[in-house]
């Protein structure tokens, strides 16, 4: 997810560069250039997350859940981006938390996803102070609203936290802390849970870094640091 442009940049089957040799895994994301996310109606008029400043960013309590919030007219939305721990095969989840920051009530809001034929949502009279989810579940070929996008996220973070370790040194201070359980998430997103040959690698970036393929010397720390904790 780029948080500053408020969408998805590419969406991959696998979180390797190269599933054999010579070949590039391919970006599953259609649409050309512009990035996938959220575009807002109210007051008769529309409005693109996309591309907008981001108010704030970053991964939801240090997890694999990216979030980005932007302005648009008379709301303010919070996209939140991830892969579903739990799915089975590639799939990714966007979801937006929409909140009505004026001081008149919208008679007919609605969201819609940026490219065509993505999936539309219509809100309803959203009162002041008001807010409102909307989410989707797009895999290969096929997508999905999601019944109870706040729902589904706190299943998610739940899920995540009952993962972690219980190993973080009291010592650390809150920021290190962050740090750790961070890097815990980072390292849990490199490992390949592919079918094949390639399962559990630990690559040595993430997409779009440059070294989105298992680098020996690389996987060996971060076996390392797994054992250790």
């Amino acid at each position: 997810m780029d948080v500053e442009a408020g969408g998805l940049r590419a969406f991959h089957p696998a979180p390797f560069r190269h599933p054999a040799e010579g070949v590039e895994t391919p970006d599953l994301l259609e649409g050309g250039d512009e990035p996938l996310g959220f575009v807002v109606r109210a007051l008769t008029e529309e409005f693109p997350v996309v591309g907008r400043p981001a108010l704030t960013a970053g991964y939801v309590e240090e997890s694999h859940v990216a979030f980005a919030t932007h302005m648009a007219g008379p709301l303010r939305v919070t996209t939140y981006a991830f892969a579903p721990w739990a799915e089975e095969g590639p799939a990714v989840a966007l979801l937006a938390e929409v909140r009505n920051v004026s001081e008149r009530s919208l008679a007919h809001p609605g969201l819609r996803l940026s490219d065509p034929g993505g999936a539309r949502w219509e809100l309803g009279p959203l009162a002041p102070g008001a807010i409102a989810w909307v989410g989707a579940l797009r895999r290969p070929g096929s997508e999905r609203s999601i019944d109870d996008p706040q729902g589904f996220l706190g299943a998610e973070l739940e899920a995540w936290e009952a993962w972690r370790t219980d190993a973080v040194p009291a010592s650390l201070s809150p920021a290190e802390r962050r740090v750790w359980r961070q890097s815990e998430s980072v390292l849990r997103m490199a490992q390949a849970r592919v079918s094949g040959a390639g399962r559990g690698q630990i690559l040595a970036s993430l997409p779009p870094g440059g070294w989105w393929i298992a680098w020996v010397r690389d996987m060996a720390y971060a076996m390392v640091a797994l054992a250790r904790t």
